[in-house]
């Protein structure tokens, strides 16, 4: 993610020329985004999970 926000600080990606590139750089970005959402999300369910199994086994 950071050397996508790295391209996107270059202003030659801005270009006429280079429409094609910044817009896949873009929408890499936004497949990762995301993706980091998603295994944010699943990471707290497990993490829920464990909590709860760690309780059961204080008991």
């Amino acid at each position: 993610m950071a050397e996508i926000e790295e391209k996107l600080l270059d202003t030659s990606l801005y270009e006429s020329g280079k429409k094609d590139e910044l817009q896949e750089i873009l929408q890499r970005q936004g497949e990762l985004k995301q993706q980091h959402e998603e295994l944010e999300e699943q990471w707290m369910l497990l993490n829920e999970q464990l909590e709860t199994l760690e309780e059961e086994l204080q008991y």
